[in-house]
């Protein structure tokens, strides 16, 4: 995983962005229903995702995916973002 994530910063910077980041999600979920002071049911989750962020000539793209081993696409699809939206912005956003 170190080394996606690299490779997805590695492109924000190629990209000439002001700003970049990934925030990637990993949760586990146990929920236990009781009925008449008995386990009626439990039921396991776990849900995975990642979200990418970049500011681009003052223009902000976000592309996300629950898809963890697609971040090639998934930050190439935010740096399309925020190319697209240059065009329409009349103010850059400044951190």
């Amino acid at each position: 995983m170190r080394k996606k994530i690299e490779m997805v910063l590695e492109r924000i910077r190629a990209c000439g962005a002001e700003y970049g980041d990934i925030r990637i999600i990993d949760t586990i979920k146990e929920s236990i229903t009781t009925e008449d002071q008995m386990v009626a049911d439990i039921i396991d989750s776990r849900s995975k995702g990642a979200g990418i962020r970049v500011i681009l000539d003052g223009s902000l793209g976000f592309a996300a995916t629950q898809d963890l081993s697609n971040l090639a696409e998934t930050v190439e699809r935010a740096i399309q973002i925020a190319q697209a939206g240059r065009m329409l912005q009349k103010e850059k956003i400044v951190l």
